[in-house]
């Protein structure tokens, strides 16, 4: 979509100071890493994936209908990956008991062996579903958008965090706290929905 229909928007964005200093990087770390016997470029890659989603980002932020669309698309994609987590994990965790940090590890792995993934990756993309799940609702105008919107961030929070990640789970806060700061904290709005969202996953 921005390729075919916002070109010189992606132009414009991309010959700014920050992403030509992010291109410039790239390519002395391809150079650096050349010279290196046995050259690994899989570091490169992502970052190099990361300063292309940025300008896609970037881009898309000045059309308001392709972000929005975007948001969407997030959205429902983390809600995928938030029954996928469901599907996969919890038949075995709600049976499952653990004493210390090494049988927990080993229910993790037995949890998620026949997935081919990452169980960190998906719970991040879980939680990213749910933190936009919170942005949307705090802003939606009907009640029955708002209550669809908390619900499915109450499912994304729970979900991410049947992967057992820690990391995962902090990233799943601060980004609910973000958002709810940005909406302003001393807002009787988001007081509610912060005890409801952590009653309604502790209770889960």
């Amino acid at each position: 979509y921005t390729l075919l229909n916002r070109l010189g928007t992606v132009a414009r964005t991309w010959s700014h100071p920050v992403f030509l200093a992010a291109f410039i990087l790239l390519i002395i770390a391809i150079l650096i890493e050349s010279l290196h016997p046995f050259a690994q470029y899989r570091e490169i890659l992502r970052m190099g994936s990361m300063f292309i989603g940025a300008l896609v980002v970037a881009s898309l932020c000045r059309d308001r209908q392709a972000l929005r669309a975007s948001i969407y698309g997030w959205l429902i994609g983390g809600v995928l990956i938030s029954v996928i987590l469901f599907l996969v994990a919890y038949g075995t965790l709600r049976g499952a008991t653990a004493t210390n940090f090494s049988e927990a590890q080993k229910v993790r792995t037995e949890s998620f062996e026949e997935v081919d993934a990452n169980p960190n990756g998906l719970a991040r993309s879980a939680g990213q579903g749910a933190a936009i799940a919170l942005a949307l609702g705090l802003t939606a105008r009907s009640p029955l958008r708002r209550n669809l919107f908390f619900g499915l961030a109450v499912f994304g929070i729970v979900a991410s965090s049947l992967s057992m990640s820690r990391g995962a789970m902090v990233g799943v806060g601060a980004s609910c706290a973000t958002v709810m700061y940005a909406y302003g904290m001393r807002n009787m709005k988001v007081i509610l929905v912060a005890t409801v969202l952590a009653v309604g996953v502790l209770i889960w």
